[in-house]
């Protein structure tokens, strides 16, 4: 025969109310001080013959009563008749390992609970009522699983791994959490019994994929469910981007957001901007089970970055209207929007007609399109105004077909490069070769040769042009530009005339572009803490057309930002819980502090690395990264700062069928559900059902005692 159970135990205390009925009863019995009166003696005579009957139906109205609260004091409580277990199921097992799960669903909350606060009650209660003989351990099902307590004989620290398990952000994958228990359960020695409970909300998502493989003979699975209801529908936000764009207008931030709903019917959900802790810009989605939706917010600021939070750095959120699951509602992400990079432009080759200008194409391309904003802050001297403090401010240096310029200034250019700037080389016909290796030689790839004109040796008077190939599409200057291994902007170049280095010198850089005879086209060199990069072409079109090609506006803004060291910054950098996120190292740094977004702080050692990698990502939000140097204050790397995302599989409430609870038992063991479900019998229901009819009743004796 099966056993009564209480799913809500503790509010069967409720009980005691039945008593009150009882109470008011004797109090309304006590008798008051007899006063003979002689005028009432025959009407008394008469009540005599029926009061027998009355006092029938009182003590049937007082049955009622007390009934009718113990019906709902009961019904409150949630009994249920637990299905007859298996033989042998009934004696005391020899070991029980509880798996508790702890991952980012269960921090759903229903009628002020969490599932997790619901799922430490259900295992405090198992482990208080299994017998002194036996072996009680605790497992975490955690992003892997993890022991919180061995099987032992020790009560206390079973109870004090259950309380103080406070829950993650992280995927569970149950059924390797269920292999773990089992296989922690049969590592006991002995004889009897070996069981694994299992509390969860037992979402789809945690027992899906695979069935398990682990071998588990002679263990008992109990799958419980922490709850009895239907799980609560849930929508969360899947991905968002952050994009800085511009136009006549000025500087905008375009966020584009994707959005899905499991269960329940279609809604509209209000989604919120916030900029600065104050709301943008709000949208209304139109969220319906099974399908993803993706809108975009725009948000003019005006070229002002918005405002800085505390961590250090600007952030932007989204969010979503709450429900009973809140960790995927909002969206929080590190955003700047930096000052903009000066570049000085040195015309080596100016020229009275615009079009006819060494660097009219690419003036025109890096002060933005239609006259727009660029994030570029450009200025365009000629080679005999510069002097040694005209790099004073710059981040970025092009020299343009320049003859040659002043030694100091030179010098200033190369100090300017090793203190962390950018110059960008472009030769042509003004160029002094001798010069250029003399003075800007710790700049260049090579020693410069010569030009090189292409011509077929039968007939001078045919050209014969060159495309560029082998573009390195890993490197950041061509990575946003690559379709696969093709830029196709870039692919129908045609050069004519091209700058030749000293053969048999060794290479003091990377090979970033070829033209198609396999001579460089664009190479780069570190010098000191800055970048030079060399392109062996002209950049107007009088040895190539690569000004007038689709690719010439992207490829070149690329270079100006990756020279300054900003090609990054305006990006979002996003990873999902318990991915690993790349770092930089700045040249000379010892260290990075990665701060979480509740406090707690890594410090990883650089030991000379340009990259590091970061692993611990196991809460959602923000994580800011600090750089320290020996005997210097950290300071806040805002492009390296990135947010955790809630793993999305987290978010689908859908709960797991029987069969998917069976592939997910381990090969040999035994399994049932519990919990409320399955063969369980409700006995909550009937008991509602009684107290109606109890109320029905009630009423009708009241009627007839009128």
């Amino acid at each position: 025969m099966g056993a009564l159970a209480f799913l809500d135990g503790a509010l069967a205390w409720g009980l005691v109310a039945a008593a009150v009925p009882f109470v008011v009863h004797l109090i309304s019995k006590r008798r008051a001080r007899r006063v003979p009166f002689a005028a009432l003696e025959l009407l008394l005579k008469s009540q005599r013959r029926t009061a027998r009957s009355i006092r029938l139906r009182q003590l049937l109205l007082l049955l009622v009563r007390t009934l009718l609260i113990a019906a709902l004091a009961l019904a409150l409580a949630r009994p249920v008749l637990r299905a007859e277990q298996a033989e042998g199921q009934r004696a005391a097992p020899l070991v029980v390992v509880v798996a508790l799960d702890v991952s980012a669903s269960m921090q759903t909350r229903l009628d002020g609970r969490t599932h997790l606060e619901r799922a430490r009650a259900m295992a405090l209660a198992r482990v208080r009522a299994e017998a002194d003989d036996v072996r009680v351990g605790v497992v975490a099902c955690d992003r892997a699983p993890r022991d919180v307590s061995p099987p032992s004989f020790d009560r206390a620290a079973a109870i004090a791994a259950i309380e103080g398990e406070r829950g993650g952000h992280g995927f569970a994958d149950l059924v390797a959490c269920t292999a773990h228990a089992a296989a922690l359960a049969r590592a006991v020695e002995g004889d009897g019994e070996r069981r694994v409970v299992v509390l969860s909300d037992l979402a789809a998502h945690g027992v899906g994929g695979s069935a398990s493989a682990a071998e588990a003979a002679g263990v008992t699975i109990e799958w419980a469910r922490v709850i009895d209801e239907e799980p609560p529908p849930n929508h969360a936000l899947l991905d968002v981007q952050v994009r800085r764009t511009s136009g006549r207008s000025g500087e905008a931030l375009q966020v584009a957001i994707s959005a899905e709903r499991w269960l329940g019917p279609a809604v509209d959900v209000p989604a919120d901007l916030l900029v600065g802790g104050r709301r943008a810009a709000r949208l209304a989605l139109p969220l319906s089970p099974g399908r993803a939706i993706e809108r975009s917010f725009h948000h003019a600021t005006g070229g002002d970055a918005p405002e800085s939070a505390p961590a250090g750095g600007a952030r932007i959120a989204v969010s979503l209207e709450h429900d009973a699951f809140e960790l995927d509602d909002q969206v929080e992400l590190p955003f700047e929007l930096p000052p903009p990079l000066k570049v000085i432009v040195v015309d080596g080759a100016p020229q009275a007609l615009p079009f006819q200008d060494e660097v009219f194409y690419l003036e025109t391309a890096l002060r933005g399109a239609n006259g727009g904003p660029s994030g570029l802050a450009l200025e365009v001297v000629g080679p005999d105004q510069v002097r040694a403090s005209t790099f004073a401010g710059a981040r970025v240096v092009v020299l343009a077909n320049v003859a040659r310029l002043d030694d100091a200034a030179a010098a200033a250019l190369i100090e300017h490069t090793r203190a962390g700037g950018g110059v960008l080389v472009s030769v042509g016909d003004q160029t002094d070769v001798e010069w250029a290796n003399r003075a800007l030689g710790e700049l260049l790839y090579a020693p410069l040769r010569g030009s090189k004109g292409q011509a077929l040796l039968d007939d001078a008077s045919v050209a014969d042009v060159l495309t560029l190939t082998r573009f390195r599409t890993e490197h950041p200057v061509l990575r946003g530009l690559a379709q696969g291994e093709e830029l196709p902007g870039l692919g129908r170049v045609r050069t004519h005339t091209f700058m030749l280095m000293e053969p048999g010198s060794t290479p003091a850089g990377d090979v970033l572009v070829r033209f198609s005879n396999g001579a460089p086209a664009l190479v780069e060199r570190d010098v000191g803490d800055g970048r030079a990069l060399l392109l062996l072409t002209s950049i107007d079109r009088d040895w190539s057309d690569l000004a007038i090609r689709p690719g010439f506006l992207p490829l070149v803004r690329q270079i100006a930002l990756y020279l300054g060291g900003a090609l990054d910054d305006g990006t979002t950098r996003l990873v999902h819980v318990g991915e690993r996120a790349m770092l930089r190292v700045p040249r000379g740094v010892d260290e990075l502090v990665v701060r979480a977004p509740s406090g707690r702080e890594t410090t990883v050692r650089a030991d000379g690395a340009a990259t590091l990698t970061f692993a611990d990502t196991d809460e959602v939000g923000i994580y800011t990264v600090l750089a320290r140097t020996e005997g210097g204050e950290p300071r806040v790397l805002g492009a390296e700062r990135f947010t955790a995302l809630l793993d999305a599989r987290e978010s689908d409430p859908t709960p797991a069928d029987a069969d998917a609870l069976a592939r997910a038992t381990p090969t040999g063991a035994r399994s049932h559900a519990s919990g409320g479900r399955d063969d369980d019998l409700q006995l909550w229901p009937f008991l509602f059902l009684a107290a109606a009819a109890l109320v029905l009743v009630e009423g009708g004796l009241v009627r007839r005692s009128a």
